[in-house]
């Protein structure tokens, strides 16, 4: 453990990522400063409910840097500016089940429980759980109460959800456990957005109470557009689990999205060296056994990591390529002999 100047403990994880044990408006205030001034190398500051993690590059800054530039920063920063956030909010019914059984173990009657929760001042403390799910302090003492004690299968997107003093959003369809209370009709996670989640850490949220049928349906996903890009390849068979990955996407995690990407990024590297990509660009990463693919316009390929063969045309290929395939050909990706992932690039990514 060391102390950064006027910061609280900094606990040294590994490589690359560093936690903060800090009161949550703290660590907002110092998420915010460091996302106007960050120092050479860090890629994410993740506010949580006590702590803030910073993720950075440790070729670029280590932990020592780190707390040098946390130091830097010392008191000098001030609060982070406050954006509001209004919903309309249907209460009760048939979108908030879970509004009349909390009535009567509060002894209050279900407009006042509404008045309470609209009138509260409810402040992203941080998101997770899923994409875009925020996780609101600031929730009457009345709503201060357990998860339920089996989980719902699935929760509608949009319901206003309250659990351990937190009131919560789900941004989509999912399992949980919350008391359900509300609805809202405003998507709160856009893939297509910058940044890609309605709500951000710090957000200040006013609750507008609604009629339902005043409220609408939850919009629907927006439907992907073609990119115009000429498709390269028809799965024919998927192998156990065949994905399509790039390199990490930092700088969402606050938003509820990891940085994902390879599991091998090395081998993705290298394949995509092989064909002439840009280091990161997507490639199928195959996983124990590969995809059997019919190639739909001519293409460089190469694959790089665990051990397998690529069989054309019944034909194996010699060497991991590159490769030229031509349109109407059928590539076939083996069972790895050793390693477990390996991974299949195309000439201009995919």
């Amino acid at each position: 453990m060391t102390r950064a100047e006027g910061q609280g403990a900094i606990q040294h994880l590994t490589d690359g990522a560093a936690l903060l044990r800090m009161p949550n408006a703290e660590a907002l205030d110092l998420a915010s400063a460091l996302r106007d001034r960050p120092p050479p190398g860090l890629l994410d500051a993740v506010p949580g409910a006590c702590t803030l993690l910073l993720l950075f590059d440790p070729d670029l800054l280590d932990h020592r840097a780190l707390a040098e530039a946390l130091g830097r920063l010392g008191t000098a920063r001030g609060r982070a500016e406050v954006r509001i956030v209004r919903l309309e909010a249907s209460y009760g019914g048939a979108d908030g089940p879970d509004l009349a059984p909390l009535s009567r173990e509060a002894g209050l009657s279900e407009g006042e429980l509404v008045r309470l929760h609209a009138g509260a001042e409810h402040t992203v403390a941080f998101l997770g759980f899923a994409p875009g799910f925020a996780y609101l302090s600031g929730a009457p003492a009345a709503f201060a109460v357990p998860r339920l004690p089996s989980p719902r299968i699935r929760v509608p997107p949009g319901s206003i959800a309250v659990a351990d003093g937190y009131t919560g959003i789900y941004p989509s369809a999912t399992p949980g456990g919350w008391r359900l209370i509300g609805r809202i009709a405003q998507r709160l996670f856009d893939p297509s957005s910058t940044p890609p989640a309605l709500l951000r850490p710090g957000d200040r949220v006013i609750f507008e109470p609604v009629p339902a049928h005043a409220l609408g349906a939850f919009p629907e996903a927006a439907t992907p557009q073609p990119s115009g890009r000429v498709p390269v390849a028809r799965v024919l068979a998927p192998g156990p689990f065949t994905t399509v990955q790039g390199g990490p996407r930092h700088g969402l995690a606050s938003s509820g999205v990891p940085s994902g990407g390879a599991m091998d990024l090395p081998a993705l590297l290298e394949a995509n060296a092989r064909v002439g990509n840009a280091p990161a660009s997507a490639g199928l990463e195959v996983t124990l056994a590969g995809p059997e693919l019919e190639v739909l316009a001519s293409a460089r390929i190469a694959v790089a990591g665990g051990e397998v063969d690529l069989v054309l045309q019944e034909r194996k290929l010699g060497g991991p390529g590159p490769h030229d395939l031509r349109a109407g050909d059928r590539l076939k990706l083996s069972a790895l002999r050793r390693g477990v992932r390996a991974y299949l690039a195309f000439a201009g990514g995919l």
